[in-house]
C-alpha cells in the first residue's frame, strides 16, 4: 500500500505546527524590535535637535530674565544680542518642549513621540559670568 499512516500525518502536521509557531513568534519580536529601534531612534534625534537649540539660543545672550540670578524655572527667557525676536522664550506645555520669539506663539521643539518632563532651568552666577544649568527627562 501506498501512502501514509495516521501516525505519521499527525507527527508531520505537529513538526509543521511547532515550525510555523515558532516563525511567527520571531517575526513578531522582530517587529517589535524594530518599533523599539524607531522610537529610540526619534528619542535620540529630539535630544540632538534640543541640545542644538539651546546652545544657540544660549549663544550670544545679552540678558537671562527668567530664571532670575540664583533661581529655578520651568521657563527660560533671554535677549540675545542684536536679536530683534528678543525675548526667546522656552517652557513647556503638555509634554512638548516650546519656543517663542517676541511674544509670538509658541512652536514645540518636539515631536509628538517625545514626552518632557521634570524641566527645570537653574540660573548660575558664577563672578560676573551668568550661566544656565538645563535638567529635563525625554
Amino acid at each position: 500500500m501506498k501512502g501514509f499512516t495516521l501516525i505519521e500525518i499527525l507527527i508531520y502536521s505537529a513538526l509543521v505546527a511547532l515550525m510555523m509557531a515558532f516563525a511567527i513568534s520571531t517575526t513578531y519580536a522582530l517587529l517589535d524590535n524594530a518599533t523599539r529601534t524607531q522610537e529610540q531612534q526619534a528619542l535620540l534625534d529630539n535630544q540632538a535637535f534640543i541640545a542644538a537649540k539651546l546652545q544657540w539660543l544660549l549663544s550670544g545672550v545679552a540678558a537671562i530674565t527668567t530664571p532670575e540670578a540664583g533661581a529655578i524655572s520651568t521657563t527660560l527667557s533671554v535677549n540675545k544680542i542684536n536679536n530683534p525676536q528678543n525675548p526667546l522664550v522656552v517652557d513647556m506645555q503638555n509634554g512638548a518642549l516650546r519656543l517663542s520669539r517676541a511674544g509670538a506663539q509658541a512652536i514645540p521643539l518636539t515631536n509628538s513621540h517625545v514626552t518632557v518632563s521634570n524641566l527645570a532651568f537653574t540660573h548660575i552666577v558664577n563672578g560676573t559670568t551668568p550661566s544656565i544649568r538645563i535638567t529635563a527627562t525625554l
